[in-house]
């Protein structure tokens, strides 16, 4: 039996500038190994990020974006959330360019609402709902889901 040792290499810098309440942020990342003795990963990928307030409100924004250089498949992803308080909500999108047959895409969007366990210095509960539609999947089919969460937070 051959074993074969994976050879590991890449880096991810990034830098981010802040000026008051704002902040920018990009950074890239590159990775390169060998999945088996024929077949190698060569990835690189950029993103930018950017957070505000506007008036009492917290934006965040993002974008991001992976090529692999072996099969020249693409990801791109977008986001947007807000805060306002304790009330959050927010959107997600990925779409896939496969250079194939049909390009799977996914949209979700979230909204939650934090409020305090009884008197509990730094604990929270959060409750969330998602819509998700993802089209395009492995077997060319569409589908939708609905979720509901609570999420018990303490921070200590």
């Amino acid at each position: 039996m051959v074993t074969i040792a994976k050879a590991i290499s890449g880096f991810r810098p990034s830098v981010t500038f802040a000026a008051g309440s704002a902040s920018i942020t990009a950074g890239f990342e590159s990775v390169n190994y060998d999945q088996t003795a024929t077949t190698k990963v060569k990835q690189t990928g950029y993103a930018l990020a950017a957070n505000f307030d506007v008036a009492a409100a917290n934006v965040n924004l993002a974008a991001a974006f992976k090529k692999d250089d072996e099969t020249d498949y693409k990801v791109t992803s977008v986001t947007a959330n807000m805060t306002y308080g304790n009330f959050g909500l927010g959107v997600i999108s990925s779409t896939n360019d496969k250079k194939t047959g049909d390009d799977p895409s996914l949209l979700t969007t979230y909204v939650a609402y934090t409020m305090p366990v009884m008197d509990i210095e730094n604990a929270t509960v959060t409750f969330a709902g998602s819509y998700s539609k993802a089209k395009n999947l492995a077997a060319g089919d569409n589908d939708k889901v609905t979720a509901a969460r609570v999420r018990f937070n303490y921070g200590f």
